[in-house]
């Protein structure tokens, strides 16, 4: 299954179960209100159906809450709207599964807030100058490395096995500064070699703890 699809599907089944769970709790709410009605102009469908009905001109908030249909507008969402927050949501999951317990009290907030921004940018990049590959054919690893290994997570197409993007992180001791967690990504254009910065996470004088994935 691609990773897209796969995203999909997770996303939907955690909807059904949202819908299922607010609808049981809403029809028995609309139970105990029966006796005395106060909603004279909400009108069941069917008494086995948890569905309901209106008229958007008898409830005055709705269109401020929905809308009318001729306020719809067409959403400007790029084809890879939906890859490209697949794969933020892996380089989080990730990026803690690396670091562990300890290593991720620390620096989350600051990963959170300075280097996942630079990364979507760097992503939103990658899929803006290629289209040469189908996005159902990316891909993302789930072995970052352990111990002083720099893999966090690589971004591959799964019909070639390429690279596309490799998410590492790195810590550099910078003299009398500590030490400091440098987060970068390589791309094939220059056969990964070159180091492309995201930002860097001060940790200490300390050496921290090994990587835990």
């Amino acid at each position: 299954m691609g990773l897209v699809k796969a995203y999909i599907n997770h996303l939907v089944m955690i909807a059904i179960t949202l819908v299922s769970f607010n609808l049981s709790f809403y029809d028995e709410w609309a139970d105990k209100q029966s006796a005395h009605n106060p909603f004279d102009k909400l009108k069941h469908v069917s008494d086995k159906a948890h569905v309901y009905k209106a008229e958007v001109d008898e409830f005055d908030l709705l269109p401020s809450v929905i809308g009318y249909p001729t306020q719809y507008a067409d959403i400007d969402l790029t084809p890879h709207w939906l890859t490209e927050t697949m794969i933020m949501d892996e380089a989080y999951k990730q990026c803690l599964q690396k670091f562990g317990e300890s290593i991720s009290q620390k620096i989350e907030p600051a990963f959170k807030e300075e280097i996942l921004p630079e990364l979507k940018q760097a992503v939103s990049q990658l899929f803006g100058t290629s289209s040469f590959y189908d996005l159902d054919d990316i891909g993302v690893t789930h072995t970052p490395s352990a111990g002083r290994g720099e893999k966090i997570m690589h971004v591959y197409n799964r019909s070639t096995g390429d690279d596309l993007l490799r998410f590492h992180v790195r810590i550099d001791r910078p003299p009398k500064k500590g030490h400091v967690f440098q987060f970068h990504y390589h791309v094939p254009k220059d056969n990964y070699d070159e180091h492309h910065e995201l930002g860097s996470i001060y940790w200490g004088k300390n050496e921290p703890p090994l990587y835990s994935a």
